[in-house]
C-alpha cells in the first residue's frame, strides 16, 4: 500500500501537510475538517497537492489579472519598438530624398 504526503491549500487546512495511504492510485478528493479538497497538479514532484474549491477560484481570478498585465506589457513593447524604429526609418527616407534631389540638380 503506497504512502505519500498530501499538502492542502485553502480553507481550514491551508498549508497543512499530512501522510496518506491508498491502495492503487491517489484519491481525487480528500476530507479535512469537513472540507472537501480536490487533487490539483503539483508544482514539484513527491507531494500530492489538494485544494479547496474557493482556493482554486481565487487562483483563477488572480491569473486573469496577471494575463491582462501581460497584454499591457506586450502593447507597451510594441509601441516602444515602433517609436524607435519609425524614427530611424523616417530619417533614412528623408536623407534618401535629399540625395535624390541633390543628384537630379
Amino acid at each position: 500500500m503506497p504512502t505519500s504526503y498530501a499538502y492542502f491549500r485553502g480553507s481550514l487546512c491551508d498549508n497543512k501537510l499530512t501522510t496518506i495511504s491508498y491502495p492503487d492510485n491517489p484519491p481525487r478528493t480528500l476530507q479535512c475538517q469537513g472540507v472537501t479538497y480536490t487533487r490539483i497538479p503539483a508544482p514539484s514532484g513527491g507531494v500530492l497537492w489538494y485544494a479547496s474549491r474557493d482556493w482554486v477560484e481565487a487562483q483563477a481570478e488572480a491569473q486573469g489579472v496577471a494575463g491582462q498585465k501581460d497584454v499591457f506589457r506586450a502593447w507597451h513593447r510594441v509601441m516602444r519598438a515602433l517609436h524607435h524604429t519609425a524614427r530611424g526609418e523616417t530619417n533614412r527616407i528623408r536623407h534618401a530624398r535629399h540625395r535624390i534631389r541633390k543628384a537630379v540638380k
